[in-house]
């Protein structure tokens, strides 16, 4: 018992090995009587052609099935042939649908490889990939568009609506000009050089027609991944690229990207979708700056930026990628904090605090302090009585600060800040959002106090401080 799959890549003729090894077949599968190959075939040792079962199945992945099906049962009484267009596997989802299950049950399976149509069409159309290709049968959009650095071939566009379905998610990213190529490899009729626009337009369309789709220059492209971004680095930072792009270091950019973390806030707090977007895009420029110069110092690389975060977000998240139930926030955030312990080695630590905050901005370190310290009990049952303390810290630091131990002010001052932190984050409000929202009002009144003594023909400098307070109270009613 065992299974052959047969890879016809021509239509000039079946190699005389071939037709010897199906001869001890007991069951031969032809996929279409379509295609002048098999015909071949079927004349030389016989066969049964699959076109009955295409036709009458719902779609593409219903009629995998039932050639898969069909092939196992055949097997199970003798020797069968599956004779598939391409390569016999890798460009034909039946018969690499069959490969995978016949050893997964431990059937044997063997592969007689014709040229692909990939290969074929690619020839046809005279394309030459030196970025990569992409084969896929896939036509959403998000299968089509991931990569347009690469050039892209897509069988069996086989009729109108197929052709539709490829023109619609294609031009998501592909200028409508952009000149694609549609052929029949294995009917040997010539390539068509058509407008991605003109895909759809009526045209006799052959059982295996394949589109080749060249690559996109970066200078060609509407529409850009994060593979494109990577690249836009590379060249920014190539001997033929940017001076200041060349300069920068890890340790030069980092200014830069706590600048762009907080323009992003910003515009979160604006809520204008289009101004987030942009702000996104700095953010991901810092990211991807860092991931090339890791890539030139052969530290990192994007690939393992994604990787790791992928990978650590499935091992935090037991409860959706693995069999751990949990029932309420409070257990996805203790499994969270022991598996982080975890990762890090810190089974033996009995404090959660040891690692926290360590590039974070004062106020968020404190914040972030305080909440886990409260996930151990270690916490003001509500504002009121932390609302006292910030009273007491006030008083501490004006009297550290009047008997002149500026060192105690100090520590004073923070345990004030400490205190005030406390109070927002049990009062449920964000520290970070509210003390924006001050600057952001401050800024707001204060160039009103410059617009209207700039109408009186004066400037802040001029005034007294009582002037100065009139306008502040104007700006407020404002």
């Amino acid at each position: 018992m065992g299974i052959t799959i047969v890879g016809m890549g021509s239509a000039q003729g079946v190699e005389p090995q071939v037709l010897e090894r199906l001869k001890g077949c007991a069951e031969i599968l032809l996929q279409t009587q379509a295609y002048p190959g098999f015909r071949g075939i079927q004349e030389a040792v016989g066969g049964r052609y699959l076109d009955e079962l295409y036709e009458s199945s719902q779609n593409f992945a219903a009629f995998n099935d039932r050639v898969v099906r069909m092939a196992l049962e055949a097997a199970e009484k003798g020797e069968v042939a599956l004779c598939v267009a391409g390569d016999g596997a890798g460009d034909n989802a039946a018969a690499a649908q069959l490969l995978s299950v016949a050893r997964r049950e431990g059937i044997a399976v063997g592969v007689l490889p014709g040229p692909s149509l990939a290969t074929l069409a690619l020839a046809e159309a005279g394309v030459v990939p030196e970025r990569g290709l992409r084969v896929t049968d896939d036509l959403k959009k998000e299968g089509l568009t991931a990569n347009s650095g690469m050039d892209l071939v897509i069988p069996e566009v086989n009729s109108p609506l197929r052709a539709g379905m490829a023109k619609l998610a294609l031009l998501e990213a592909y200028p409508h000009d952009h000149r694609v190529y549609l052929s029949d490899p294995l009917e040997g009729n010539g390539v068509e050089e058509i407008p991605l626009v003109e895909l759809d337009r009526p045209r006799a369309f052959t059982p295996f027609c394949t589109l080749v789709v060249p690559r996109l220059e970066l200078r060609e492209k509407e529409r850009f991944a994060m593979e494109d971004l990577i690249e836009v680095c590379r060249i920014l930072r190539s001997p033929e690229g940017c001076p200041w792009d060349r300069e920068q270091t890890h340790d030069s950019l980092r200014r830069n990207l706590l600048e762009e973390a907080y323009e992003v806030l910003g515009a979160i707090q604006e809520g204008d979708p289009f101004h987030m977007a942009e702000e996104f895009g700095d953010l991901l420029l810092q990211i991807a700056l860092h991931a090339v110069i890791g890539e030139e110092h052969g530290e990192y690389d994007i690939t393992d930026v994604a990787t790791g975060i992928c990978q650590k977000m499935m091992r935090r998240h037991p409860h959706v990628f693995g069999d751990v139930a949990v029932s309420s926030t409070g257990e996805v955030l203790d499994n969270w904090e022991e598996i982080k312990r975890r990762e890090r080695g810190q089974e033996g630590q009995k404090s959660y605090l040891a690692d926290v905050g360590k590039g974070l901005p004062p106020l968020k370190m404190a914040e972030e302090i305080q909440k886990k310290a409260a996930r151990w009990g270690f916490d003001w049952e509500d504002y009121r009585p932390a609302a006292e303390k910030v009273r007491e810290e006030l008083l501490e630091l004006t009297e550290a600060f009047d008997g002149g131990r500026k060192e105690e002010a100090l520590a004073e001052a923070g345990d004030l800040l400490f205190a005030c932190v406390n109070v927002i984050r049990l009062m449920g409000l964000d520290g970070d959002t509210a003390l924006f929202l001050t600057c952001e009002k401050f800024k707001s009144r204060f160039l009103a106090m410059e617009s209207m003594a700039a109408e009186e023909g004066k400037s802040l400098k001029e005034m007294d401080l009582d002037q100065m307070d009139a306008l502040w109270e104007r700006a407020k009613k404002h």
